[in-house]
């Protein structure tokens, strides 16, 4: 679905043509900083981020919906990981190289890249 103005309407937030770039730095630095117990409180977040706070909850509630193990940390006023990990933003390909194929039909192994 798309708005008025061209962009694309996605449930929660809007993507413009530019933007989906800055979704992604921000997606970086939240893990970053989450990763690093930086984060400071929801608002010392926003002030990083240069988002609102409401933005901070929003997002946060959002990786939470999709499984990213994110809790807040009170003592060291931080949102953290339960455990270890890190966002991967990225494109995994599905197609084997001819070398990888010519190497299993000669009844040679897979080799690791």
């Amino acid at each position: 679905m798309h708005n008025s103005r061209g962009a694309i309407i996605l449930p929660n937030f809007i993507l413009t043509r530019m933007n989906i770039i800055c979704i992604k730095d921000n997606l970086d630095r939240i893990d970053q900083l989450i990763r690093l117990n930086a984060t400071g409180t929801p608002k010392e977040l926003a002030l990083k981020l240069e988002i609102t706070e409401r933005t901070v909850y929003r997002i946060i509630r959002q990786l939470k919906e999709i499984g990213f193990p994110i809790y807040f940390n009170k003592a060291i006023r931080s949102y953290c990981y339960k455990y270890e990990g890190k966002l991967i933003f990225s494109f995994e390909s599905k197609c084997v190289d001819s070398e990888v194929i010519n190497e299993i039909k000669n009844g040679g192994g897979v080799k690791p890249h």
